[in-house]
């Protein structure tokens, strides 16, 4: 009997133990429905190999594979437990701290730096080591930030991060062990001592050399392009590169080891080393490399599947990809299983397997093309079909452009690649980073001033994600890949059936969506809002804002509810002097705003400020008891502006803003069936005993936007 598929051990035992660990995963988020779709999934998968993998075959030879699939499966679903586990005791329940640790990670914010803290021993409530990390917001100037390898103390607050944000797993503080959170100033940090690894200094190194030769947005984008760090890169860059579909060269890849290894084949030829020296020494940099860069899960699969292509043309053997993704799978998950839930991770491998299975296929279609040509086009438009599920599942959209920009882009990185990498060397070597850096300088400002120069907007889909269904659309690729060995006739009609049910199950589940009215709550030390969203309306409640606004968790909202713009904005009189004008303006760079309504007298001055600003906005003051009506939502400003009151589907929601040290909420007579508060969270609580209560800022009793992300439908 013909065999069903050919048996790449590796690559299927790596598909089980991402099935184990997605398993135990959508449990821990109770996400029922997923976990159960992949059980029948592996179950079916495995009933199929053995009734077409066991006949005719010696018994013993056919189990050894079903044992290594399920052993892998329970190996992915016991690891992940044990992670999960160990995340959730190391609660601490709150409480002042003082902190020993080491800094492993800085990071630029609107309101100073995040500085990662490592290797921690505390002293107060509880006195221990941990293993686990401390994510320190320290308001103050970068330049005044410990360095990356300092020792440091200090005494704060300490919080515990929860394992779900927005209703997902918190995979991010899972895989870097980030379990505790605080704030302070950069000034109540002592720095005792230093000692970066080897890995750190060689990543300092570079970053140094870099921003002494460059100017501050090339340094930010030539430092997330050489290293995988994209934390010193403005916000706005960002967004016009992931727009553009190409951002994904700030994640140290494939794309990435490919370059240096074909920079270190070219050196070792014209060096005439012995062909398993060269190997050796290709592994041991490229291990460096990785190193420097974080260990990054894509880096550690690129570094394993180059490797593995080295060593198997080295012993004239045939180089299997497939196989050799599974091994590096298999590898990242067992050092840290929450990975097959990051971006990252997900992105990386899914993109590879789409060039491996989709693009030979693709690549004869393209015959007609010239042969570098075909090959280029069909390796980009094969990765981009693969991610776009992946994608719209984490980011809630995809460009339409990536393919076109990817092809005409990628040279260009690479060249931009190998010439800041040389150059750093040069500088290093010389000291003369701005002599050596400045054709780099000059490259990348280009590079910066064309992604940026675009709107690529219009060209952005979104607001949807093939969640479940993207199963059957990845199987319907599959089959049609001929990666199971079905008749032609069975093949096609398969693929075909199963793209279709992809699409038609996302388009139903997307329109249920797009009709149920949402509500989404945002909130942050700096900034917290609501935003309700109609079937054709959408408000916002803006009820702290002190100068920062949090323009990325904005835009998963704007994603996630598939709003173009808001059509009121409601500003509340939390501090008596709010100055709307900074308000609008944070706003309307994520999405445009209509009618701005405030509290209190008339503002002309705000008001005519706002019209020559923005074209079109309408403007509208509210006292204290009036009611404003916004499609079937009222709104009501009650005690001089620092409470809102919402009155939605026949349910009345009351919303609190910050008030300092004398707070005003007292006195409201009324029953609600939610509170939302800033401050004093507790004691609103308790003044109006709501069936519902929810804070904007880190609570262990309450429901809140802080750690759990952008509650969707809080109320």
């Amino acid at each position: 009997m013909k065999k069903l598929a050919n048996l790449r051990l590796p690559f299927y035992i790596g598909l089980s133990m991402v099935g184990g660990i997605c398993i135990a995963g959508f449990f821990a988020t109770d996400k029922y429905l997923l976990a159960i779709t992949f059980i029948l999934l592996f179950v079916g998968l495995l009933t199929t190999y053995i009734i077409y993998s066991v006949k005719g075959q010696n018994l013993t030879k056919s189990l050894i594979p079903i044992a290594c699939f399920l052993l892998a499966l329970l190996l992915g679903i016991g690891g992940f437990c044990l992670q999960l586990n160990s995340f959730k005791k190391a609660d601490l329940g709150g409480g002042t701290y003082m902190v020993t640790g080491r800094v492993e990670n800085l990071a630029k914010t609107n309101s100073g730096v995040r500085i990662t803290v490592g290797n921690v021993r505390l002293s107060g409530k509880v006195n221990k080591s941990t293993s686990y990390k401390i994510a320190v917001y320290a308001t103050g100037s970068f330049d005044n930030a410990p360095e990356v390898g300092d020792l440091v103390e200090f005494s704060c607050s300490l919080h515990d991060n929860g394992y779900i944000y927005e209703n997902r797993l918190a995979s991010d503080n899972l895989r870097r062990s980030i379990k505790y959170r605080a704030n302070i100033n950069l000034s109540e940090i002592k720095v005792t001592d230093s000692s970066p690894t080897i890995f750190e200094s060689i990543n300092i190194f570079v970053r140094d050399t870099l921003k002494s030769g460059m100017g501050e947005s090339e340094f930010a984008v030539a430092y997330a392009l050489l290293m995988g760090n994209d934390d010193y890169v403005d916000d706005q860059v960002i967004l016009g590169f992931r727009q553009a579909g190409v951002a994904h060269i700030f994640a140290v890849s494939g794309l990435h080891i490919g370059f240096l290894a074909t920079v270190l084949n070219f050196v070792f030829r014209k060096l005439k080393l012995k062909s398993w020296i060269a190997v050796i020494l290709t592994f041991i940099i490229l291990l460096f490399y990785s190193g420097a860069c974080g260990f990054s899960s894509s880096s550690i699969r690129a570094l394993v599947m180059c490797t593995t292509m080295l060593v198997i043309t080295k012993l004239g053997l045939r180089y299997d990809g497939l196989s050799a993704l599974g091994i590096s799978a298999v590898l990242v998950l067992l050092i840290c299983p929450a990975e097959a839930f990051c971006a990252g991770f997900q992105l990386s491998f899914i993109v590879v397997l789409g060039i491996l299975v989709l693009s030979p296929y693709l690549k004869k279609a393209f015959k007609f093309m010239p042969k570098k040509l075909a090959s280029s086009l069909s390796a980009v438009i094969s990765a981009q079909v693969f991610s776009i599920p992946v994608s719209l599942w984490c980011f809630g959209e995809f460009s339409l452009v990536s393919v076109l920009l990817n092809l005409l882009f990628i040279p260009i990185v690479g060249i931009v690649y190998v010439t800041t990498l040389i150059a750093v060397i040069i500088a290093s070597v010389f000291s003369i980073p701005t002599v050596a850096l400045f054709i780099s300088n000059i490259l990348i400002k280009i590079l910066i001033k064309v992604i940026t120069f675009f709107d690529y907007g219009p060209f952005i889909v979104g607001g949807f994600s093939f969640g479940l269904f993207s199963i059957f659309l990845y199987a319907g690729i599959l089959v049609g890949c001929c990666f199971f060995n079905f008749p032609k006739t069975v093949r096609t009609i398969a693929c075909l059936s199963l793209i279709l049910l992809s699409i038609l199950g996302t388009t139903i589940s997307g329109v249920v969506d797009y009709n149920r009215k949402q509500t989404y709550l945002l909130g942050t030390n700096s900034f917290c809002c609501a935003v309700i969203t109609q079937k054709d309306y959408s408000a916002m409640v803006v009820s702290v804002y002190d100068d920062y606004c949090p323009q990325s968790r904005l835009n998963r909202i704007k994603v996630s509810s598939n709003i173009d713009s808001i059509d009121a904005l409601i500003v509340t009189n939390y501090d008596g002097n709010t100055d709307i004008q900074n308000v609008v303006s944070a706003i309307y760079k994520v999405m445009p705003i209509k009618k701005v309504v405030y509290h209190g007298d008339i503002r002309l001055q705000e008001e005519n400020a706002l019209r020559l600003t923005f074209k079109g906005i309408e403007t509208k003051n509210l006292p204290d008891g009036q009611q404003i009506s916004m499609q079937g939502v009222v709104a009501t400003f009650l005690n001089d502006g620092y409470c809102l009151t919402l009155n939605i589907k026949g349910k009345t929601t009351a919303i609190f803003s910050k008030f300092g040290d004398k707070p005003n909420y007292r006195g409201l007579n009324q029953k609600f069936d939610c509170v939302i508060a800033y401050d004093y969270a507790e004691q609103i609580f308790a003044e109006y005993s709501p069936k519902k209560c929810v804070s904007f800022l880190t609570s262990y009793r309450y429901l809140n936007a802080q750690n759990n992300g952008n509650l969707k439908n809080p109320f």
